[in-house]
Parts: C-alpha cells; structure tokens; sequence
C-alpha cells in the first residue's frame, strides 16, 4: 500500500491485493475538493458518457452543466461564467472543433479539452484551441485525472 501526497493534486491511495491468485491495484484518489468551487461546461450528444463524466465531476465538487449538442454549448457558454470546457469533437448541430473556435474568439484562455474517438484528429483538434485531446473510450479514473489537472489551482 501506498500514498502519494501533493498540495496542487491531492492525494493518491494505491493498495495492492492478491484475490484468487491474481494481483488487482486500486488506487483511491482525493484530488481537488478542497478548492475553490468550479463550474465546468461539458457538451457531449451520447447521454452515457455525458453522465458518466458528469457525475464524477460532481463527486469531487465541480458543477457540471451539460449540453447535447454545440449549439446549444454555445448559447450556455454565453450565458455563463465557466472554468473549463470539455467538448465532443462529433456532435448533431456544431462539431466540437466549430465550439473551441468560437469560444476561443472571446475567451483565449480558458482549458478546453476535447474528446474523440478518432484517434488519427488529434492533431487537428489541438489546432482548433484544444489544450488536450481525450480519445475514448474512456478508461477509468486516468482520464478523469487528466480533465482535473487543468482545474488545479493556479493553472
């Protein structure tokens, strides 16, 4: 067992068991809810991963308003102040590459991090305002820790 500590990321759990003759390693992560509150806009068109991140977003105190298309993360966008922007990159109505390009216009600095399952655009999404690009499927708590780094106090 083990626990790694830091100030800016929480705290990291690891334990290893040995259930039936194989090794499983779970590893129990306290992270960022002893921050300032966050609101995070997270526009996606397929309801599982909506929740899914949704609700772990949640469980470590952040506000996660959801949109199911880009037309309609853009009109949230606008009438709200966000921390953070995480965006398919397929949706019905506005890609998520047409969002970042939009919301960079009036909002160059905010983290906005895409999500695909074409793995191969990348590149492409990261040159349309992109500060990182997620490829599904989603896998477990990793990509989790990936969208809370960028809330992390003073990023």
């Amino acid at each position: 067992m083990s626990l790694d500590s830091d100030s800016h990321f929480g705290n990291l759990l690891t334990s290893k068991m040995r259930i039936t003759g194989v090794w499983t390693i779970h590893n129990y992560c306290s992270t960022i809810k002893l921050m300032t509150p966050k609101r995070v806009l997270y526009a996606e068109d397929e309801l599982t991963n909506r929740k899914l991140i949704q609700i772990r977003l949640q469980e470590e105190g952040i506000k996660c308003d959801t949109a199911e298309n880009g037309k309609e993360a853009l009109e949230l966008f606008s009438n709200a102040v966000y921390d953070m922007v995480i965006l398919d990159h397929y949706m019905p109505l506005k890609n998520g590459d047409q969002v970042a390009k939009e919301i960079r216009k009036v909002s160059p600095s905010i983290p906005i991090i895409g999500i695909t399952s074409d793995d191969g655009s990348a590149a492409y999404l990261r040159s349309c305002g992109f500060n990182e690009v997620i490829i599904k499927p989603l896998k477990g708590y990793a990509s989790i820790l990936r969208i809370l780094n960028y809330l992390r106090e003073g990023v």
